[in-house]
């Protein structure tokens, strides 16, 4: 019995587990439909803005076109044609003149009897400088809407322009959306007419009392709900998302039952194979537990991505196929330098350097293929007239109709060249330090080998100058990370030539006064002192046990001068091109407010720096 009431408990536990994991499942699926709603009603009303902003435009320039008269000629014709090539094929053009009379329509079949009592019409006449129509059906039994403009001369009105755009275009973006069968896309006015939908309506339908426009579009202008149409009875999820700068609300809506099938057929699958294997039951539900623990944290770690994305200081703008700028965000204002107002309008080569100017035809070509251009670094110029290293990833904007534009994204790459450089001169530097410290090395052996009378006594020998060239060395690393004390000149050169001391002391002379050098003082001097020692012996006088090396400094007003005079060495030639090692050098001069001067001669080389004595107390 024990076991039995243990077997139902386990099976109840499970169960109950399973239950809980469909269950969160279930809510899951929800909301991953909700989600789907939303961004494509948002898609919508991306969709929705382009067309009537581009209908808009198009009756503004039917308005220059018509001129003071408002008389159609026959030379008119083709540019009122020409103003709605940018609008979605089968879109018509007709003119009304103050009392509804028709002076322009382009079917000449076109019968617009009445027009003067039409909705858009009466509105537009009685002061409305815009107006779009709700969902209209022909005479042909074809489904269209109408954006239409007041005409006025002088104040006075003096009729009007209408375009008409066929319903079927929003059969094309719910194709795009895949939204599943029993789906919906439509647009609707603020005030519940609906403009276009897509299944089509037998007729028009009213909305107002349906629960966006009662409940939930009052609230927020975005957002999604559950409601069963008042079309054709079925039971959706809804999202919803206000037009910006049109009085039309984006609704797509997804069948309930055909998106949620999925899940409905694999709950029945597990019930049934769930009752009769209990160690199946165990294991799959452990696993769908592992599962959904890692899809959440798929999800925390997606949130978190579309966070870094959303926060970006990245430039992003977006510009039409001839590379006019069409949206500008902050960090393209920080980047440029250019506000929004400057910069929307204008030709994007603005940003772009003479000598760079070959690209933008390029990129808009692989853009107008709908091709993607993928981290392309390059430079662009600031408002200010500086330049800036950036790398631009550029993605085509698809239209109803194909490509209609590109988004672009722009990073700042500056630092990141710095770094590289950097990082190349780092190395440079250590390979230029490794080998001198090898050289070095070969050269302490051979000074040791000078005095010594043993195998032992030369290894004690090569120890010492090793152990003080490791001294020397570590002074020019003195200063970084850390403010530690400073030392004299002399006693930086008594350490520095420690290696290279023999029986008869140090083949150096130091004239001049001795001073005091700052931390940052030590390392640059060292640094410079240690390079001239090491080129000295690997070339110059201390590569020879009769070579030596005087060392003076002069005080020069503000300046410090120090001469480097080598004798008693090989003869010096001026070599063919600066090495790294001169390049160091000549930086670290300049870092001290100074310049390096060499000459080279029969008796040696012979250096000369000049140092700003305000730097060698720092």
């Amino acid at each position: 019995m024990v076991a039995v009431a243990l077997l139902v408990m386990l099976i109840a536990l499970f169960a109950g587990a399973g239950v809980y994991l469909y269950w969160q499942r279930y809510n899951d699926t929800l909301h991953n439909i909700e989600n789907r709603a939303q961004a494509s009603s948002q898609l919508v009303a991306v969709n929705a803005q382009w067309v009537i902003e581009t209908a808009r435009q198009s009756l503004r320039r039917i308005d220059e076109v018509l001129g003071a008269e408002m008389v159609v000629t026959s030379d008119k014709v083709g540019a009122l044609r020409e103003a709605v090539t940018s609008l979605p094929q089968n879109v018509q053009i007709f003119v009304l003149d103050a009392v509804g009379n028709v002076r322009y329509a382009d079917d000449p079949a076109m019968t617009l009897g009445g027009a003067a009592s039409t909705d858009y019409f009466s509105r537009l006449q009685a002061g409305n400088e815009w107006y779009i129509s709700p969902l209209l059906i022909g005479a042909d039994k074809q489904q269209f809407f109408v954006v239409g403009k007041r005409i006025a001369r002088d104040g006075q009105f003096v009729g009007v322009a209408v375009v008409s755009i066929p319903a079927s275009l929003m059969a094309q973006i719910w194709a795009s959306l895949q939204l599943g069968p029993n789906s919906t896309t439509s647009l609707a006015t603020d005030e519940g007419d609906v403009v276009t939908r897509f299944p089509a309506p037998e007729g028009s339908v009213d909305l107002r009392q349906s629960p966006l426009f009662t409940t939930y579009l009052p609230k927020a202008a975005q957002g999604t709900y559950v409601s069963t149409s008042v079309a054709d009875g079925v039971e959706r999820i809804v999202g919803y998302h206000r037009v910006e700068g049109t009085n039309l609300v984006a609704i797509a809506a997804i069948a309930l039952a055909p998106a949620m099938r999925d899940f409905w057929s694999g709950l029945t699958g597990a019930a049934f194979f769930a009752t009769p294997v209990l160690l199946a039951l165990l294991v799959a539900a452990a696993w769908i537990g592992r599962l959904l623990q890692q899809q959440r944290e798929a999800e925390e770690v997606s949130q978190r991505l579309a966070a870094i994305v959303e926060s970006s200081d990245d430039a992003i703008l977006s510009k039409d196929l001839n590379g006019v700028i069409e949206t500008w965000n902050a960090g393209a204002e920080r980047l440029f330098g250019y506000a929004a107002e400057e910069a929307v309008g204008q030709p994007v080569t603005m940003l772009i350097p003479e000598d760079r100017l070959h690209e933008e035809p390029t990129i808009l070509s692989k853009i107008r293929r709908g091709e993607r251009v993928d981290h392309h670094e390059t430079i662009r110029r600031r408002k200010d007239g500086t330049m800036v290293d950036v790398s631009l990833s550029i993605s085509p904007v698809y239209g109803p109709y194909g490509v209609i534009g590109a988004s672009k994204i722009a990073r700042d790459i500056t630092q990141h060249r710095r770094q590289e450089e950097q990082m190349q001169m780092l190395l440079r530097e250590m390979n230029h330090r490794i080998k001198n410290l090898f050289t070095l090395a070969g050269s302490i052996v051979a000074i040791s080998a000078r005095s010594a009378t043993s195998p032992t006594d030369l290894a004690q020998s090569v120890s010492r100058r090793m152990m003080a060239l490791s001294n020397a060395h570590a002074l020019t690393m003195s200063s970084i990370g850390k403010d530690g004390p400073g030392t004299t000149f002399h006693t930086l050169l008594k350490t520095i030539f420690a290696p290279y001391a023999s029986e008869e002391g140090v083949p150096v002379v130091f004239n001049g006064d001795d001073f005091e050098l700052g931390p940052k003082a030590v390392t640059h001097m060292a640094l410079l002192m240690h390079e001239f020692a090491t080129n000295s012996a690997k070339y110059g006088a201390l590569s020879v046990s009769a070579g030596r090396v005087e060392i003076s400094s002069t005080e020069c007003g503000d300046d410090l001068e120090i001469v480097w005079r080598e004798l008693g060495g090989p003869a010096a030639e001026e070599p063919r091109s600066e090495g790294f090692g001169s390049l160091i050098g000549r930086a670290t001069a300049m870092q001290m407010g100074g310049a390096i001067e060499r000459k080279w001669g029969e008796e040696g080389l012979t250096i000369t720096v000049k140092l700003a004595r305000a730097a060698l107390g720092q």
